[in-house]
């Protein structure tokens, strides 16, 4: 487990033509039979109105992440199950929660405490901890505050042996946010390529540490 005292500093420079290349790759590849960009925009479409206080479509909206965009794998048992196990964790916080999601500041303003991200995380314990289920659900509500804890992400970050937690997320957000304002080209010349696909440029920056991660593997 990473132990942090001080600012992250990364030193990752992404060529602009790696951005590019990024880009693309992600954007026409595929996970679980569906496209990569219908997959996103149906997630945020799911969450486009935040998380829903009916028992059915809450566990509906967590059971997504982790069945669609895996946020959580079979092996460790029922995702519906733990689906709703989460849902059950939630109901009785759920205004309280919400607030401190749709109240937290972009990512490019500040990274969030550790004090919320330890509360927004407190629900996704199910046979289990799930910190990446957390993530997701997080990013797909307020896709401008919230990465996504990826272990393609973590490994182009230099961040391979990241316990997943709340508190090594809050450090993995340190990182992230730093890797925009040392690579601004990049970022201009992946924003144009992708065509709008991404409603932000945290999500834009997500697909290209993702795919510098894969070619890792």
């Amino acid at each position: 487990m990473h132990s942090i005292v001080g600012g992250p500093d990364t030193n990752l420079s992404i060529r602009p033509n790696d951005a590019v290349q990024c880009i693309a790759e992600y954007n026409r590849s595929s996970y679980r039979g569906m496209s990569n960009t219908a997959l996103d925009q149906k997630a945020y479409r799911l969450f486009r109105d935040g998380i829903s206080s009916d028992p059915g479509r809450l566990v509906a909206q967590i059971a997504f992440v982790g069945e669609k965009y895996g946020g959580a794998q079979e092996r460790f048992g029922s995702i519906r199950k733990e689906a709703e196990i989460i849902a059950s964790n939630l109901r009785p916080i759920l205004d309280k929660w919400q607030k401190f999601v749709m109240e937290a500041e972009p990512l490019s303003h500040e990274v969030p405490n550790q004090e919320t991200l330890d509360f927004l995380f407190l629900p996704f314990v199910g046979t289990k901890h799930w910190p990446v289920w957390a993530s997701k659900m997080l990013h797909f509500i307020k896709p401008d505050v919230f990465p996504i804890l990826d272990s393609n992400a973590k490994k182009t970050l230099g961040l391979r042996h990241l316990v997943n937690s709340s508190r090594n997320y809050q450090y993995f957000c340190s990182v992230f946010r730093q890797v925009p304002l040392e690579n601004r080209e990049s970022l201009a010349v992946a924003r144009s390529a992708d065509r709008g696909e991404s409603p932000t440029d945290l999500k834009l920056l997500d697909k290209v540490l993702f795919q510098l991660g894969v070619r890792m593997n």
